[in-house]
């Protein structure tokens, strides 16, 4: 009913906080979701129970959600596993021969949830620490933008053809990259926090048996 530590906000401009924030929580695979959610109508995903399962995982929880006045992006996270049921029936509906012409008609209008948030995403991620006093640390995270830029291209790309499972290759690939980067960007932006640097002040200012 109330938000919990400044977790919140207005209470009904906050409403579509998770739908607006689910694209890039779930990028880049958010593009196989109208395809997927097609599959799922037609029955294509397991049948009316299949679909029944998902619309009763993903739907009750979202609306849950969306009227807790606390907000936090993690509380999404029950859905991410039949979102990703979505997609792996999507790009499987749409290589069989039942409604292949539909569904990939819906793949390609994934572009229009895959391109702009990823633009958005790279670009911020890459224009960002600029920003930033991370000094020589600037290039490594700047870098994921890059490759979240090049993701969104060939994803994009693929969609746009009807190519589900290139287009499933290429974002699962991509996020390889992208999160090996994180792995070695981290420490670099690590090094650039000014808590350590106080904290190692702190320690040679004062005997060591000083709690």
């Amino acid at each position: 009913i109330q938000p919990l530590e400044s977790h919140g906000g207005n209470p009904l401009l906050t409403i579509p906080f998770y739908l607006v924030l689910l694209p890039a929580a779930f990028f880049p695979w958010i593009g196989f979701v109208p395809s997927g959610i097609a599959a799922a109508r037609a029955g294509a995903l397991g049948g009316e129970r299949g679909r029944d399962i998902l619309l009763g995982w993903t739907v009750p929880f979202l609306v849950l959600i969306s009227l807790v006045q606390t907000k936090l992006p993690h509380y999404m996270l029950p859905v991410f596993p039949a979102l990703a049921l979505l997609v792996a029936g999507a790009v499987s509906a749409a290589e069989g021969d039942g409604g292949r012409e539909n569904l990939s008609r819906w793949l390609r209008r994934g572009v229009w949830l895959v391109a702009p948030t990823g633009v958005l995403l790279g670009g911020a991620v890459l224009v960002w620490p600029w920003f930033t006093a991370l000094g020589e640390a600037r290039a490594a995270p700047s870098a994921i933008g890059l490759v979240i830029l090049a993701l969104t291209w060939s994803a994009s790309s693929a969609l746009r053809r009807g190519n589900p499972r290139r287009a499933a290759v290429v974002c699962g690939v991509g996020l390889l990259v992208v999160w090996g980067q994180v792995a070695l960007a981290l420490p670099r932006v690590e090094e650039s926090k000014l808590s350590p640097a106080v904290a190692a002040i702190v320690r040679s200012s004062f005997d060591a048996k000083v709690p």
